[in-house]
Order: C-alpha cells, then sequence, then structure tokens
C-alpha cells in the first residue's frame, strides 16, 4: 500500500467513480438506464432495489482516504509467474486515491469469486477472505457495502454497453463482476 499517495496528479476514486455510480438510483427512481430496466431485475434484486439505490447515493462520501489505489483490478491486468505464483499488476491507467481497503474488496471480487468454479458464494466466503486482509479487516462494514452497491452497478451497467474492439471479454468479465458484487451485496443486506 502506498500511504501517503505518492502520486499528487491522481485524482480521487470519487470523482473518478461517482458519474459513473447511478444504476440502482436510475432503475429505482425512472425505471431505466441506458438499455438496462427495472423489469430485468431479479426479485432478489427487487428486494433490495430502494436499499441499494440508497446506498449508492451515499457511496462517495466514505470513500475518501489518503492511499494511492491500483483500483482497476481485472483478470486481464494480472500477470501470474507459473514458477512462483506471484501476480504482477499492469496497466495503472485507473490510479485514484481512497481508503486503503478499497482494492482489496475489488481484489476478493475479481480473483477470488470471479474466478471461483461455483456461481454462488459457494466455497469462498467473500467476508472471511476480506477479513484476512490486514488493511481490509478494520473497514467499517456499512463503508465496504455502500461501495459494494455502488460497484455493482457500475459494472452491471459497463457489461451492458458495447463491445471495445481493443479488450475482448472485457464485458463479460464485468457481467462475471457485476453477477458476484451483487451476490456479495445480497449477502450483506438480506
Amino acid at each position: 500500500m502506498l500511504t501517503p499517495n505518492p502520486v499528487p496528479a491522481a485524482g480521487t476514486l470519487a470523482d473518478r467513480m461517482a458519474p459513473r455510480t447511478r444504476t440502482w438510483r436510475a432503475l429505482s427512481t425512472h425505471g431505466a438506464l441506458d438499455g438496462l430496466h427495472r423489469d430485468a431485475l431479479t426479485a432478489a434484486d427487487r428486494r433490495i432495489l430502494p436499499r441499494a439505490a440508497d446506498l449508492e447515493a451515499r457511496w462517495t462520501d466514505i470513500v475518501r482516504g489518503d492511499t494511492l489505489l491500483r483500483f482497476d483490478l481485472r483478470a486481464d491486468n494480472c500477470i501470474v509467474d507459473p514458477s512462483t505464483g506471484q501476480i504482477s499488476f499492469v496497466d495503472w491507467a485507473a490510479a485514484c486515491t481512497g481508503p486503503a481497503w478499497v482494492d482489496p474488496v475489488v481484489l476478493v471480487l475479481v480473483l477470488v469469486l470471479v474466478l471461483a468454479s461455483d456461481p454462488g458464494p459457494g466455497p469462498v466466503d467473500p467476508d472471511t477472505v476480506l477479513a484476512q486482509h490486514p488493511t481490509a479487516r478494520t473497514a467499517d462494514p456499512d463503508a465496504v457495502t455502500a461501495f459494494l452497491a455502488a460497484i455493482s452497478g457500475y459494472w452491471r451497467w459497463a457489461a451492458h454497453q458495447p463491445d471495445i474492439p481493443h479488450a475482448p471479454g472485457l464485458r463479460q468479465l464485468q457481467q462475471a463482476c457485476a453477477d458476484r458484487a451483487r451476490r456479495w451485496l445480497h449477502y450483506r443486506l438480506e
């Protein structure tokens, strides 16, 4: 962790993501956002919609921090050395500042849940994994839940955008991340 942030030009996570985190609120208020419709929500999503919208509205207030975050932790931005198992993170284009627990939350979602073969919470309990990280274990649980609401909504919206030719598979990865983040969010809210 790089705390305090050694890159003064890095913007904040809240500033970077706030314009993109409006999915739950739009579905709750207007019923649609860029081709996503409230009617397509699962019964479980409809049950948590008001709470997810409220959390999404407040998440930017809780992601203030002075740690340099990698933030764009995706499987295609991770290189695993097969001989040592060491992971290197490449493509730091989304670097920003925020609380130190954000990258571990995203890492759990991407590297643990998405790569798990079971489509549900299954054999991996994300809260147990998160509690093992020295920075994440001290995170306010309500802050983590609010961030999950924001990021799950963002990934759901992003997954429904047109494919990007130079990033094959990105939309499928975003859908998988959205699905896992929503399951984790449901677990925390229900």
